[in-house]
Parts: structure tokens; sequence; C-alpha cells
């Protein structure tokens, strides 16, 4: 007996087929998100945890309905080139700013998300948080990257403090691939 007889429903081999090929190419496309795949709940464990590994933490404020956010999770995160790179330099970490439960922050306070990005001046998604070993912002970066080349240029940028001597926009247009 094939396994279409044991159906309790008619599920006719074509749309097996189809079922099937779906649910191959769902396996087949890469992960939304390789790098900034989890929340976090605890900013000064994550950067205790970096330090742990001699990286920096790098933290993604996003919202779920956020167009820019989806796409960089799509096109520039999910990248093997920039998940080797950018996470030699930097743990990873997430954080909703459309939650209301309580993230400790890089001092040890419990706060909303809403609130941690208020104080480091962060009032649009997306927007990256670098922080140094000892849990200080370093560098914030505000608005989309359409490809992993120009996301490997900013971890640079922030990992060199290129920032000390220009915005980030000159330095992606010095050393972009495109021009």
């Amino acid at each position: 007996m094939s396994w279409r007889h044991a159906l309790p429903f008619r599920f006719p081999a074509r749309w097996a087929r189809v079922v099937l090929t779906l649910f191959a190419f769902a396996f087949a496309v890469p992960a939304l998100a390789a790098l900034f795949g989890a929340d976090s709940r605890n900013i000064r464990e994550e950067v205790h945890a970096a330090g742990l590994n001699g990286r920096r933490l790098a933290v993604f404020f996003e919202l779920p309905d956020c167009a820019e956010c989806l796409k960089m999770k799509r096109r520039v995160f999910s990248s093997r080139r920039a998940e080797a790179s950018f996470g030699r330099l930097y743990r990873t970490a997430r954080i909703n700013l459309a939650s209301d439960s309580p993230v400790i922050d890089a001092q040890g306070n419990a706060r909303r998300p809403q609130e941690i990005a208020e104080h480091l001046r962060i009032f649009a998604a997306p927007s990256l948080a670098f922080f140094t070993p000892d849990g200080k912002l370093e560098y914030r970066h505000t608005g989309s990257l359409t490809q992993p080349s120009e996301f490997l240029l900013l971890g640079r940028f922030v990992s060199e403090a290129a920032y000390e001597k220009e915005p980030f926009s000159h330095y992606l247009l010095r050393l972009s691939p495109k021009h």
C-alpha cells in the first residue's frame, strides 16, 4: 500500500511533488539572519562574553514591521562572508524595540528596550550600536546597509576607530568596491 492510500483524503501525486519541492526549497534557502540571530535580554552579559573571546559587541536595534530591518537580515546578515568576517571581530545581539520585556543594559540596569535606545541616542530602526570591552558605547550607526560589503566596511570602520577621522559615509565612498 502506498503512503497516499493511508491518507484520509485524496492527495494527487502532482501535489505531493509540489509540496516536496516547496519543502526542499524552504531548507535550501539560507537562514534569515545568521548574524544578530538571537534577541538579547542582557547586554552586560553579552559585552562580557564578547570580551572573553577577544571581541567587541555589536547590537542590532530593530522593529518587527521595519522593511529595512528585514532587508538587512535577508541580504546582509545572512551572508556567509559577512558572518565569518564580522563574527571574528564582534559578538552580535539583537534588541526588538517593540518589546516591553526588560533588558539589562551595559551598566546592569533593567530597562525597557525603548529606554535603552533613548539612552544610547538611537531614535530609528535599523540601528547598530557598537560597545567597547568595558561596556561603553563606541559607535552608533543609524540606517540601512544594503550590501554585505558595506556592512563589513562598517565593522572595519569601528574596529579601526576611523570614526575619529571621518564620517562613515566618507569612509564608505572612499573604500567601497563599487567606486
